[in-house]
């Protein structure tokens, strides 16, 4: 693997892991509390998914920058 995509693989792989979990533990709520809790580790999981976008989108700009200088 590419060592610049590992740790943007780890990173994706724990969120997959962690969506999983949620989605386990939301079947089945015991009170409000705990789904409060879950909608906490969500936002978390989507800022987290945001900068990873962000980063793509910056790597994608830069090899744009580099093809059209190289060219």
């Amino acid at each position: 693997m590419n060592p610049d995509r590992e740790p943007l693989a780890q990173t994706l792989n724990s969120i997959i892991g962690q969506l999983s979990a949620i989605g386990e533990r939301l079947a089945n709520p015991v009170s409000y509390d705990e789904v409060a809790a879950e909608e906490d580790d969500l936002w978390v999981i989507k800022t987290k998914i945001e900068l990873i976008c962000s980063y793509i989108k910056e790597k994608e700009k830069a090899a744009a920058a580099l093809s059209t200088a190289e060219g």
